[in-house]
C-alpha cells in the first residue's frame, strides 16, 4: 500500500509540474479537459487512484505522450 501511495504522489507531482510548466491554471486545465477542480486537485496531490483512460486524457490535455508522463516512475 505504501508503494502505491508513493507512486501516486510522484505521479501527481509530475502532472502538476507539467501543467504549471505550460502555464495552465488548475481551473483552466480542469475546465478544458472535463475534470472537476477538486478531482484534478486530488490527482495532483496523490489522493486519487488513476485509471489508464484518465492518464491518457491528462497527457493529451498537456500535449505530451503518456510514456513521457510516466517515464522513470
Amino acid at each position: 500500500m505504501k508503494e502505491q501511495c508513493s507512486f501516486l504522489h510522484i505521479l501527481g507531482r509530475r502532472i502538476r509540474s507539467a501543467r504549471e510548466a505550460k502555464g495552465i491554471s488548475l481551473n483552466k486545465f480542469a475546465y478544458e479537459n472535463d475534470f472537476t477542480k477538486s478531482g484534478l486537485s486530488k490527482i495532483e496531490t496523490g489522493q486519487s487512484d488513476l485509471r489508464a483512460t484518465t492518464l491518457k486524457k491528462i497527457s493529451a490535455g498537456l500535449d505530451i505522450t503518456l510514456s513521457e508522463l510516466v517515464k522513470y516512475l
